[in-house]
């Protein structure tokens, strides 16, 4: 994965916990510090640095916390912020942030039953391999059945794509939509 410099930047700045409805920052000395009185406005801002960096869409991954158990979320296409906040119910709290090891925006929705985690990641950031893979392990389709879709749309196999023929593949095909 391959996240743009530009990108990296303003995910950095991403920390929202609405728990104690404080928005944190990390300043150039790599302290986190926090803003309470314009905490709304910075929530705000948080989404809006988050849509900012949408060029196509985000791919939606993770795990809902279930009073039975965790369940992992089918990934999704998301146009922006909003797209996911949609799909989340019954949420009392929400932390929002850049992870680095997962190499995603991490939104933490805590509620009654559990912890839903959702990892959002732009197609961009991922090689063309790695959304290869990514189209294969999310779907019970075989390569065969891959390789007849993508002969259809495309006129060659699956294993012949270029990127944006991926691309269009995952937003079109396999994933769902939010």
């Amino acid at each position: 994965m391959r996240i743009p410099k530009r990108d990296l930047k303003k995910l950095k700045s991403i920390y929202y916990n609405s728990a104690d409805d404080v928005y944190y920052f990390e300043d150039e000395n790599g302290n986190y510090l926090y803003d309470e009185l314009m905490s709304e406005h910075d929530y705000k801002d948080t989404v809006d640095t988050i849509n900012d960096l949408v060029e196509s869409y985000f791919i939606l991954t993770g795990s809902v916390g279930l009073w039975d158990g965790t369940r992992t979320v089918v990934p999704y296409v998301c146009k922006n912020f909003d797209d996911l906040t949609r799909k989340m119910k019954d949420i009392n709290d929400i932390e929002i942030s850049f992870d680095e090891d997962e190499q995603a925006i991490v939104i933490k929705g805590y509620h009654h039953d559990g912890t839903n985690v959702y990892y959002l990641r732009k197609p961009e950031w991922y090689t063309k391999n790695e959304l290869k893979q990514l189209i294969l392990e999310i779907n019970d389709y075989d390569r065969q059945q891959i390789n007849e879709d993508t002969q259809i749309y495309f006129g060659v196999p699956f294993s012949r794509l270029n990127r944006y023929e991926v691309h269009t593949i995952l937003e079109s095909e396999y994933l769902e939509r939010c």
